[in-house]
């Protein structure tokens, strides 16, 4: 009787126990967990503005996981929840060679109000500055990257047929690049430098070519360009009608027209505050938009240029800095021309211009009205206290075969030469992150049989030294 008595005790004990058991198993298969998080622990190539991501397995509750939050060294971050991934992005880099430790602590709760069981830290270094550029090898051009002080460069794609160009957007962590198909098309792709992850990111539509792709700075938006191609009598192919597109990013809406549908659009370019610039060659102006309002925007600014979109955006986004041809009228009096009566002689020249958007006014930034120079390609530094571009006088006496790099403050004053190669013609100025050093492309005007090369100089006009023969199109890493 005292066995049976101790079994009817025991029986009831053990289905509680086995209940307590069972709900802690449940708790545990259901409580939140990190899934993932990026940069990756002890990834120690991080660019500088690499925002940090935490992907949960659940929803959140936003409170509770921010305060359980630790970045050290700590920064000034903005917090951006998408669905269950918590988005940290800062607008001061982190210094190279800086580790960082990111530290989520136990107790964060889900949105069911279950606790996260475990805590999670990760580190990862800030690598230095580097260079990506296009370099032809023996069989097709694709993407190498280049530190400052390596031997060797490091190959970054690896396609079937190459890369035509490509971008760098996200903070300096996404690239997007126009890859060549057999069809004579591209497509565009998409690496994550920071994950390694790459993905299709658009499709070219056959008998098109995808290219000269631009990247919001939220990574919103993709703007590109799509050329249609066409066929000649011989088959050879060339380039037709070209329109600048726009693709969202978040995967749930079709490209649309940056322009009107029956205009010839081209070279989109973005301002650090999300409108977009692009050249409409219909009506020889340049166009600024706000793609955030989808595809029944307006063009919020035009600007008649001749020159197509050769610009720049101030840090601040409130100035753009642009070139555009100016004519110098001249008379040369009876008895300097081969006639019985005063020429007029006509001289063209190129002058960089200012646009406050603010005031929507506009200034000459090259000097005096009529100065005969050819000003191109401006870069305004990361800083904003220097703009860089590309000089050649056109007078007889001062005349070069290649332009030469210049320095300006951002009012247009103190303008000076930091190269007098005048063999040699450079272009794609790229400043560095740290607004000390620029990176540039020169070729031998001279000897157009050479290749052409990637250099770097310090920004006060010293340090000059080759960095890549046969590359191009540089780009800062940073």
């Amino acid at each position: 009787m005292q066995l049976r008595r101790d079994r009817r005790i025991h029986l009831p004990l053990l289905g509680v126990l086995g209940l307590v058991i069972g709900l802690l198993i449940a708790a545990i298969l259901t409580a939140p967990r990190i899934q993932s998080y990026s940069p990756l622990n002890e990834n120690n190539q991080v660019p500088a503005s690499a925002p940090i991501s935490i992907t949960f397995s659940q929803r959140m509750d936003p409170e509770s996981v921010e305060a359980r939050l630790q970045i050290d060294p700590a920064t000034d971050t903005a917090i951006i929840w998408r669905e269950n991934t918590l988005i940290l992005e800062h607008d001061d880099p982190w210094a190279q060679g800086t580790t960082v430790t990111v530290t989520v602590s136990a107790g964060a709760r889900s949105a069911g109000f279950l606790p996260l069981l475990r805590s999670v830290t990760w580190s990862f270094t800030v690598g230095e500055p580097r260079i990506a550029y296009l370099w032809e090898g023996t069989e097709h051009t694709e993407i190498y990257v280049q530190e400052l002080d390596a031997d060797e460069p490091e190959r970054l794609t690896e396609t079937e047929w190459g890369v035509y160009d490509f971008t760098l957007g996200g903070r300096g962590t996404l690239l997007v690049y126009s890859a060549e198909r057999q069809d004579g098309g591209t497509d565009l792709h998409m690496m994550d430098l920071v994950s390694g992850e790459r993905r299709l990111v658009y499709p070219c539509p056959s008998g098109s070519r995808c290219e000269a792709s631009s990247l919001s700075p939220s990574g919103d938006f993709l703007a590109f360009e799509r050329v249609e191609l066409q066929v000649g009598v011989a088959g050879q192919m060339f380039s037709g009608k070209r329109d600048v597109w726009i693709l969202p990013l978040d995967g749930n809406q079709q490209p649309f027209l940056a322009g009107e549908q029956d205009h010839a659009t081209s070279a989109p370019h973005w301002s650090p505050v999300g409108t977009l610039t692009f050249y409409d060659s219909t009506i020889v102006a340049i166009v600024i938009i706000d793609p955030r309002l989808g595809p029944n925007h307006v063009p919020l600014v035009t600007i008649p240029c001749g020159m197509g979109n050769l610009s720049t955006w101030s840090p601040d986004g409130a100035e753009l800095i642009f070139a555009e041809m100016v004519i110098s009228m001249d008379q040369v009096p009876i008895g300097e021309s081969d006639t019985d009566h005063d020429d007029l002689v006509l001289d063209f020249y190129t002058h960089l211009f200012a646009l406050d958007l603010s005031t929507n006014t506009i200034r000459d930034l090259s000097g005096v009205e009529h100065l005969p120079v050819e000003d191109t390609s401006p870069a305004f530094s990361p800083d904003g206290q220097s703009i860089a571009f590309a000089r050649r006088y056109m007078d007889e006496a001062r005349f070069t075969l290649g332009r030469q790099i210049w320095l300006m403050e951002p009012d247009g004053s103190n303008p000076r030469t930091i190269t007098g190669d005048t063999l040699f013609n450079h272009s794609s100025l790229v400043w560095s992150p740290d607004s000390s050093t620029l990176a540039y492309m020169r070729f031998n005007r001279a000897d157009i049989s050479q290749e052409a090369e990637i250099w770097i100089i310090s920004a006060d006009g010293r340090n000059a030294r080759k960095l890549v023969e046969g590359g191009y199109l540089p780009v800062w890493i940073p």
